[in-house]
């Protein structure tokens, strides 16, 4: 759900309008990939589409913490290495939404793509762990195929994550853990 929320908060929040003010993709952004219907009718939007990403076995130990009673010690390890990846497609039937007409605005994808790379490591909701993210192939639907006039602009994302695992093992009384070791 962190990649959602982050997708889902830039597009609805973050992207602005041509004039500068307010935010057309608000409540448009489409969670599950709809049918064609259903894109012209919401446009303009962006869908969020799902693309086989890959896994890599890990097993090293990338944290550690003492608990809220400094009785044990929470030690975080990386089963795999995961990347998840998406593409988001811009839909509009207006195409200067997707593209600059002129230097006077930045178009939806320009702005995604700014976004993103301004924010490119943000915090996990539920632990607070850094997810990195990066940009993936983009463009625009070449506008000669367009049907309905229905532009469509498309860029895909990487979240650079993983499976973790927690173990809880107690403190040795007396002895302090530092980056050198046990003291």
């Amino acid at each position: 759900m962190d990649h959602i929320n982050y997708l889902k908060t830039i597009i609805e929040t973050m992207i602005v309008g041509r004039d500068g003010t307010g935010t057309p993709l608000n409540g448009k952004f489409l969670e599950v990939y709809p049918r064609p219907a259903e894109i012209k009718r919401s446009c303009p939007c962006a869908c969020l589409g799902h693309r086989p990403g890959k896994t890599t076995e890990n097993g090293t130990f990338i944290d550690r913490n003492l608990n809220k009673d400094d009785d044990e010690i929470v030690l975080t390890r990386r089963l795999y290495d995961a990347d998840g990846v998406y593409q988001i497609d811009f839909y509009s039937t207006d195409i200067y939404d997707l593209i600059e007409k002129d230097n006077s605005y930045r178009g939806f994808l320009k702005q995604f793509m700014s976004l993103i790379a301004e924010n490119s490591v943000f915090a996990a909701a539920s632990d607070a762990r850094a997810i990195r993210v990066k940009l993936g192939p983009f463009g625009l639907i070449d506008t000669n195929i367009v049907v309905d006039d229905v532009y469509k602009a498309f860029c895909q994302v990487v979240f650079k994550d993983g499976v973790d695992e927690d173990t809880t093992v107690p403190r040795i009384t007396g002895a302090t853990i530092n980056d050198g070791g046990v003291s």
